[in-house]
């Protein structure tokens, strides 16, 4: 009797077991919808001038397969395609959902006026073809937006009483040659107050580097076409011409508050304010002559000399090569010498330190490169000379400079050869014979015969565990479905850890010499960490709403211009014909750290 009552009761906390496994896995594994309405949209101004920069957006609500560029030949692709992806799930009624979107962006320069249209593009999801829209731009001659603008923000050119100019000491060079620009400002009026507005960071086809210049405190008397005007400089930079061609300086633009006289009142004086923007610049570059095989990208004057730490040494000791590049020019876009070294030695890619200075001659110093070498064989080997080729822009030739060739006497090393054995292992042993097996010396669990599983302490915990357990992840399952229902908290949380994320797929490329994918990456977790902190989608994200969201957060104004300063950096560097790993890991170390700090200051 108490038997029967016992399986009775057991068959229905089996039963109750069973259904409570199956509420988790239906808990676990909700059903899950996606947008089945696939739609692409290409979206950009319809009215720019032929002289200004603007952004193409093709924006889908999924993640695509494949994608098929828009026909933009009667633009010049400034940057792009850059892909940002985004999505957010909502759970409403017990029901999740999940919307994904990808994002192709272009900086596009228009090369002609008129109408032009952008024919629709394509897009694959899973298997599907998805067509976006066209778009229709109507392109203007000239830029006419200063026209609009009121008394308060009048735009003022090279004419008047106030004005700037972008000075360059050199307006043809060959590619790679450095130019230094200088903006000067020229005024007849009191100025209250000066601030950037858009400055070289989107001048094209250019690698910068700025010059420390002091800020602008007193003016200097002038004279320019028989007027007296206080002068002084604002910025300084070094321009670096990576393409070649006829390249455009873009304007430099400020804002500034002056005290302009009030007409019909005599020594009376008003405050306005103004917007004054240079002309853009035009710089013809030449394009190189034939290159030697030992040339690396170095544009300038240079000294170049090799040397090794020690000619004799044991098998599997290391040997350090320092290769030093000094002078003037383009220092940090320069690559390491190609070497053959001979057989028998190891080599890992080189490290590299930077020791320049950036002034009104250029960037000068020197450059090192420093390889680890690790014979394996003793003997005698030849290590080859190695040649440094650069280029002359003053003379206008390559010059090459060669290291003498060195011996490297290399002994046999201390340790004993490693001893074989002709024995047969545990592993290898095979049967010869279904009597004969080896022997296993290990502690065996013996179990006294008759011993029944049912009833005994194991058999209980064999029910009670998985009940405890289902428990467990139904409490913590309630507990993550209430931390993540609100989806821009949920983003906020896991911003840092995202951009972590990224990095850490940045450092890989970096490894790798990737330059393209590397800075991909760090623009991508710049970006993504920005619209999960500040709660806007990437699609709608720029620097003038991020940079006003993250002031209201609490970032101050020098981390911000540490920011841009870095999204222009890498923007550049994407798309720079060189770029040195010294620079790539400069960039990867600046934005870990400028993600900690907006981590830290955001309220």
């Amino acid at each position: 009797m108490l038997f029967d009552l016992y399986n009775k009761s057991m068959l229905k906390f089996r039963k109750t077991f069973i259904k409570g496994l199956m509420l988790l896995l239906l808990i676990t594994f909700c059903p899950v919808t996606f947008s089945q309405n696939i739609v692409a949209t290409m979206d950009a101004p319809t009215r720019v001038s032929i002289d200004e920069q603007f952004q193409l957006n093709i924006t889908i609500n999924a993640k695509p397969n494949a994608f098929t560029p828009p026909n933009l030949t009667d633009f010049t692709i400034i940057l792009g395609p850059s892909v940002s992806t985004g999505g957010f799930t909502e759970i409403i009624n017990g029901k999740m959902s999940q919307s994904y979107e990808t994002t192709y962006s272009y900086v596009l320069q228009p090369k002609k006026s008129g109408k032009v249209t952008i024919s629709p593009t394509t897009l694959i999801v899973n298997g599907k073809k998805i067509t976006s829209n066209s778009l229709d731009i109507d392109i203007i001659g000239t830029n006419n937006q200063g026209n609009s603008q009121s008394s308060s923000n009048e735009q003022v050119d090279e004419n008047g009483d106030i004005f700037i100019r972008v000075l360059v000491d050199k307006n043809s060079v060959y590619q790679g040659e450095f130019i230094t620009a200088s903006v000067k400002l020229y005024s007849r009026l009191d100025i209250s107050n000066i601030a950037p507005r858009h400055n070289f960071s989107s001048s094209n086809g250019f690698f910068k580097q700025d010059i420390t210049t002091p800020p602008l405190r007193e003016l200097k008397n002038e004279m320019i076409n028989g007027k007296k005007y206080g002068t002084g400089v604002l910025q300084k930079v070094i321009l670096i011409p990576q393409n070649t061609g006829q390249l455009t300086i873009a304007p430099y633009e400020i804002i500034c508050i002056v005290d302009v006289p009030v007409q019909g009142f005599f020594f009376s004086t008003e405050q306005k304010q103004i917007t004054l923007k240079s002309k853009p610049v035009k710089i013809n570059v030449k394009p190189l002559p034939n290159r030697p095989a030992s040339f690396t990208g170095a544009v300038g004057k240079f000294n170049f000399t090799a040397s090794y730490d020690k000619t004799k040494v044991k098998q599997n000791d290391p040997v350090i090569l320092k290769i030093s590049v000094s002078g003037a020019g383009n220092l940090k876009l320069i690559e390491a010498p190609k070497i053959d070294f001979p057989e028998g030695i190891e080599t890992s890619e080189p490290s590299i330190v930077n020791k320049t200075s950036d002034k009104d001659g250029g960037i000068s110093g020197t450059k090192q490169f420093e390889y680890l070498l690790i014979p394996r064989a003793p003997g005698k080997l030849t290590l080859p000379s190695i040649e440094f080729a650069y280029f002359d822009p003053i003379a206008g030739q390559y010059k090459t400079i060669s290291s003498p060739s060195a011996f490297l006497e290399v002994e046999p090393g201390s340790s004993s050869p490693a001893v074989s054995s002709s024995g047969v292992a545990k592993e290898d042993l095979k049967f010869l014979g279904k009597d004969i097996q080896y022997i296993k010396l290990e502690d065996v669990d013996l179990r006294k015969s008759g011993t029944a599983l049912f009833g005994s302490l194991f058999f209980y915990l064999l029910y009670i565990i998985p009940f405890i357990l289902f428990v467990s992840i139904l409490i913590v399952r309630r507990n993550y479905i209430k931390q993540n229902a609100n989806v821009l908290l949920a983003k906020n949380r896991k911003a840092q850890k995202y951009a972590v994320k990224r990095l850490k797929k940045a450092k890989e490329y970096l490894i790798k010499k990737q330059k393209n994918y590397f800075y991909d990456e760090v623009l991508k977790a710049l970006w993504g960490y920005l619209s999960d902190k500040l709660g806007i989608p990437v699609s709608s994200l720029s620097r003038d709403n991020a940079k006003e969201q993250l002031k209201q957060t609490g970032v101050d104004d020098d981390t911000l211009n540490i920011l841009m300063q870095l999204l222009d950096t890498c923007e550049f560097a994407q798309y720079a014909p060189s770029t040195s790993d010294d620079t790539m890991e400069d960039d990867y170390a600046e934005a870990k750290t400028i993600i900690t700090q907006m981590q830290e200051k955001i309220r």
